[in-house]
């Protein structure tokens, strides 16, 4: 494949609007829109909370035990709390996820190299 030459340079800068987040994730659950672009909802997975406690306090008041736990089902469960979601085309989704790809193994390549 021949390779392209560049003929003249752009400038590229970043900035961070206002409302700019930053969200931990522990995983996606990606689902097509009406108009076939992706919908990436990011969650992170934790334990479900029991709806309430009963804790052993001491005389000079802190918490010595957990006495007990209440769960809205009989056991506990998992929770996965969505915390942001993302529309791409196919198209931005693909490079996204090549580039996720190539990060995560550079990054991995990197860690072995340093464990050697």
């Amino acid at each position: 494949m021949d390779e392209e030459k560049a003929v003249s340079k752009v400038n590229v800068t970043f900035r961070k609007t206002s409302s700019y987040n930053q969200f931990p994730a522990g995983g996606v659950w990606c689902t097509r829109t009406v108009n076939g672009q992706i919908l990436c909802d990011f969650y992170l997975e934790s334990e479900e909370p029991p709806e309430s406690l009963v804790l052993g306090i001491s005389d000079k008041g802190k918490q010595v035990s957990e006495e007990a736990r209440k769960f809205s089902d009989d056991a506990p469960g998992f929770m996965r709390t969505v915390l942001t979601g993302v529309v791409m085309t196919p198209e931005v989704a693909e490079i996204v996820g090549q580039f996720l790809v190539e990060t995560a193994r550079g990054m991995k390549n990197k860690e072995g190299d340093a464990n050697e």
